[in-house]
């Protein structure tokens, strides 16, 4: 094979990599040279889709494992579900941490759990707060920004600048923090953001608690939308053993869903 039919058939490998298999099977090469090469191939091949469903398939893994020790000794709690909920950063009276939070359910609880990077590689459990059935911080400065405004300030970091620094904190949970924009006021409720106002100017403004929608919920919802009306909020929340419970009201009536741990999902409809 000359030099240039040799650098077109490496470039298939890249393009579309079925051809480069073809070219590969029907080239000269001994049976044991191609053998090696073709299962690396595939190999990599799977590996790297995996990546891309699963991004974050390793700090999962070990967020979990963190997770269940912690729970276990601590508060005598055995983790039935676990959820990313995505990156957050904690702001304090002189520092900022970033974190990636994640959900955590019990049989009666629910947790919000902040982790930091160790060492660039292991996790380290920055923050544990218990969002139900009470809201309760157990691990971490009382001096902060909790997790649902911490997540709420990365999320709309865009909209409401870089957090520079917490200017105090009310008993009631309310919290105001300065930012490259302004000076924000923020009050969390047990699962979301309940107000958030600049000044005297409301830019938020919720009467229900709604619980944070997970990925499940989100898709399922979203794919009877014709069937139960259009999502108005979430009214309740409720963890039981083994279950899940979301209360909602849509554009047709008031519904339960009802998520279970062996993959199930029961919806139904309050008369």
């Amino acid at each position: 094979m000359s030099e240039k039919k040799k650098k077109l058939s490496w470039i298939w490998w890249v393009i579309f990599p079925p051809y480069a298999f073809y070219l590969l099977i029907r080239s000269s090469l001994k049976w044991y040279i191609k053998v090696p090469i073709v299962l690396i191939s595939i190999l990599t091949i799977v590996l790297a889709i995996d990546m891309t469903l699963h991004p974050h398939r390793v700090e999962e893994s070990k967020a979990e494992q963190k997770a269940i020790t912690y729970l276990l000794k601590e508060e005598k709690e055995t983790v039935r579900k676990m959820e990313r909920l995505g990156e957050g950063v904690i702001v304090g009276k002189t520092e900022k941490q970033p974190v990636v939070y994640y959900r955590f359910a019990t049989d009666n609880k629910l947790y919000h759990i902040g982790f930091v990077s160790k060492n660039g590689d292991d996790l380290e459990i920055f923050q544990v707060e218990e969002r139900y059935p009470n809201v309760t911080l157990i691990k971490g400065d009382a001096d902060t920004t909790d997790s649902v405004s911490s997540l709420y300030i990365a999320k709309e970091a865009e909209r409401l600048g870089t957090p520079d620094s917490l200017v105090k904190k009310e008993t009631d949970g309310t919290t105001t923090v300065k930012t490259s924009k302004g000076t924000y006021t923020l009050k969390s409720g047990m699962n979301q953001l309940f107000m958030l106002k600049k000044g005297t100017e409301t830019i938020l403004q919720k009467e229900v608690d709604e619980p944070l929608e997970t990925k499940d919920v989100h898709k399922f919802l979203k794919e009877r939308e014709e069937k139960i009306g259009r999502l108005k909020q979430f009214d309740k929340y409720e963890v039981s053993p083994g279950r899940e419970s979301y209360f909602f009201t849509t554009s047709k009536g008031e519904y339960l869903l009802e998520l279970n741990d062996d993959g199930s999902k029961k919806l139904k409809q309050k008369n």
